[in-house]
């Protein structure tokens, strides 16, 4: 258990140790420095408790040594992680040790939940049943890379793996996932929840995330490292190809991947940190394969695409770039049938084809998209309503010829004979339209990048 200014909420979480139904284990807490009473209600606990060991270290500034220091200790057959400020179930420690000894896996989940103030996001695929000796990858476990888990000492030990040092936020993912890639197999038990996450924005209250590090941030750099740590446990452990990647997917285009360090606190770095940033991403841009910007979404994959391959200018260039205006559907005059289609609809009601309207506001451009009614059948369009938009357009389509066919001012998309069944067209319609907004956002519009709002279809 690592520990740092957590007396608000300490006792709490010793008080359900002792209401453990087993108590085949010890307890080994590191505090890192406190400046409040956490040490010494830590040793008023040991000197009740004969299973528990209190070590004191200077300040690191993360959870990563303390979590270390307690494994150099640790001498039981696992080792299981448990915060300061959290609570588990009674019958935790138990059924962790018993889906350990009967699965025989190196790796033990458990069901979590929040509680507290607010909310955080939890795995829930690898919990929907029970799972005993299964790979981590199909059971979906490894969407979860906490250290909230039962792992077997002697495959930790024999691969001497540990905490990364050096940043504060994410430094339990590449223990987690190297643990994952070394382990035989994993089991879950999700029969109940077992471990309650606390929610909280401050570790003591009136001192602004002085217990809690993870909700202090850290520089552009150390989420580089993060990132980059990981990745390198992946490819280091892994043989290219879909399930790599499928590891690697996270740390390039998730949230808090790769681009997380290069947002706008990168513009406050000096040219020479922006540069040093740079290069030391590109040691990972050999890894950016077209599966991974497949699944990447067009921001994501155009910031990417210009780290590992533009200029220090176009990479600030590109980030300094303003928000951008509003993609809207207009639907209208709707009809009273619902045909099957191949996608999922947030109303009951379609609308007729005819009155299909696509308005894209960019700067001052509006470009529509429209279906329409020809001698040769229904025709998807593009047009510039004005003449600073076709005259956008027309650059928009310079060197895309293969994909929209020129006629005027009007650009064909997709057409379709009048014999079409009308079910199987508005599927076609429908579709082409939610493919021309993903065309719209994945196009760099004068700086801007549009954000979707649609009236009557769901989200792409």
């Amino acid at each position: 258990m690592p520990v740092f200014n957590a007396s608000a909420y300490l006792r709490e979480t010793l008080d359900v140790l002792p209401a453990q139904t087993s108590q085949d284990f010890e307890l080994i807490a590191v505090d890192d420095g406190s400046t409040d009473d956490s040490l010494e209600i830590l040793n008023e606990y040991a000197a009740m408790h004969a299973n528990c060991i209190v070590r004191g270290i200077p300040n690191s500034g993360s959870a990563a040594l303390p979590r270390n220091v307690a494994l150099d200790i640790a001498s039981g057959e696992f080792v299981f992680f448990l915060d300061s400020d959290d609570l588990i179930a009674p019958q935790t420690v138990e059924n962790l040790l018993k889906a350990a000894d009967e699965s025989g896996s190196d790796v033990v989940l458990c069901k979590m939940e929040n509680f507290g103030i607010g909310t955080r996001s939890l795995p829930r695929s690898v919990f929907k049943t029970e799972r005993r000796a299964e790979d981590f990858i199909d059971s979906f476990a490894y969407r979860t890379l906490s250290p909230m888990k039962m792992f077997r000492r002697s495959m930790i030990e024999r691969h001497r793996i540990r905490f990364p040092l050096g940043y504060s936020n994410g430094e339990d993912q590449p223990f987690v996932m190297r643990a994952y890639l070394e382990s035989n197999h994993i089991s879950a038990i999700s029969d109940q929840i077992y471990y309650w996450i606390r929610n909280r924005a401050n570790g003591v209250p009136g001192t602004p995330a002085a217990g809690n590090v993870s909700k202090a941030g850290q520089p552009p750099g150390k989420d580089l490292t993060k990132n980059l740590t990981v990745i390198d446990v992946v490819e280091r452990h892994t043989d290219s190809g879909a399930r790599r990647d499928m590891l690697l997917e996270r740390f390039f285009t998730g949230a808090a991947g790769l681009t997380f360090a290069f947002n706008r606190r990168f513009l406050a770095l000096d040219r020479s940190e922006q540069q040093q940033l740079i290069d030391r991403a590109r040691k990972v841009s050999h890894l950016w394969n077209d599966r991974l910007r497949g699944n990447a979404n067009s921001h994501v994959r155009e910031l990417l695409d210009t780290l590992f391959s533009g200029s220090l200018e176009e990479v600030v260039a590109m980030i300094a770039r303003p928000n951008g205006e509003e993609l809207v559907l207009k639907l209208k005059e709707r009809i009273d049938r619902s045909p099957q289609l191949p996608l999922t609809f947030t109303k009951s009601r379609m609308y007729k084809p005819t009155c299909l309207v696509l308005e894209h506001v960019v700067v001052n451009h509006r470009i529509a998209f429209d279906v329409n009614w020809g001698r040769d059948g229904w025709r998807l369009s593009v047009v510039g309503r004005d003449a600073a938009s076709k005259r956008f357009l027309r650059n928009l389509l310079v060197g895309r010829a293969s994909l929209l066919q020129e006629n005027g001012e009007r650009h064909s998309l997709a057409s379709w004979d009048s014999g079409t069944d009308t079910s199987v067209l508005l599927s076609d319609i429908l579709t082409q339209m939610l493919w021309i907004i993903h065309f719209a956002l994945s196009i760099p519009h004068e700086g801007k990048t549009p954000a979707v709002i649609q009236e009557g279809l769901p989200k792409a």
